[in-house]
Formats: structure tokens, C-alpha cells, sequence
């Protein structure tokens, strides 16, 4: 008798596995976006239609409802991001949820905000490349360097 209800544990356990599987994604999933929604999915798969149709007859009709559905889209997904930080500011509580704020909060403060690299400008030019600007940077420390020994 103990031997069924250990054969019968095991077929559970393998469905919910298996389950499990099939359900939840694993590692990490490529351009996942939060305010995705099944609306937005068909609306790209129409616009995904129209341009096709647009690469095989490029009529101005054809070209007209693509941009249509791309202007679509773009609205569609905005309002999507709208409802969804409105949804989760609404759900937040900060007696309970605090250690959920705070992520939210420094992130919207840009505390680990990467910026682009800035040119640098000398006397003479604007320096974009990095190449170009490791080469000024050591000209101006090897001068800062030279006047600094002589001094002493």
C-alpha cells in the first residue's frame, strides 16, 4: 500500500514539473516589456501584415493604413505605460511596500543613470574618440607633472 501512494506522489510531482516547464520562463527573457498587453500584441501583428503588403504592393492606400497602424501602436503603447505606472503607484503602500519603493524611487531620481561620453574640447579642436582623448588627457598630466617636480 505505501508503494501506490509513492507512485502516486511521483506522477504528481512530474505534472507539476512539467507544468512548471512549460509555464515559467527561464532565464532571461529577450525585450521583455511590462506594459505589454494582448491588444498591443494584435496590434503589431496587423501593422507586422500591412507592411509586408506595403514591400509587395507599395500603393499610397497600402502605405497609408501603415502608417496608420504604426501611429496606432505608438499611442497604444504609450497609454499601455501610462496605465501600468499608474498601477503600480496606485498599489504601492509605503507602511507595508516600503522595499518596493525605494527601487522605484532611486531609480526615477537617475542615481545609476549612465550618460553618453562627453567631447572634451582643447585650445585647438573638439575630441570625441576615446583614443583621441587618452592621448590629450596624457599630454596635459605629463605637463602637470613636469611643472609640479621643477617646483620642487
Amino acid at each position: 500500500m505505501s508503494q501506490d501512494i509513492n507512485i502516486v506522489y511521483s506522477k504528481i510531482i512530474t505534472a507539476l514539473l512539467q507544468a512548471a516547464k512549460e509555464a515559467i520562463p527561464r532565464g532571461c527573457r529577450k525585450k521583455f516589456r511590462p506594459y505589454w498587453s494582448k491588444k498591443l500584441e494584435l496590434a503589431v501583428n496587423y501593422r507586422e501584415k500591412a507592411r509586408r503588403l506595403v514591400e509587395k504592393h507599395p500603393t499610397p492606400n497600402n502605405k497609408t493604413q501603415y502608417n496608420r497602424l504604426t501611429a496606432k501602436i505608438k499611442l497604444l503603447s504609450k497609454q499601455t505605460k501610462k496605465d501600468n505606472w499608474a498601477k503600480k503607484c496606485g498599489e504601492l503602500n509605503m507602511r507595508r511596500d516600503g522595499k518596493k519603493a525605494w527601487p522605484i524611487i532611486s531609480h526615477l531620481s537617475g542615481v545609476k543613470r549612465r550618460k553618453n561620453a562627453e567631447p572634451i574640447t582643447t585650445s585647438t579642436e573638439q575630441i570625441t574618440k576615446s583614443e583621441q582623448k587618452a592621448e590629450a588627457f596624457n599630454k596635459h598630466f605629463a605637463n602637470v607633472n613636469k611643472n609640479s617636480h621643477a617646483r620642487d
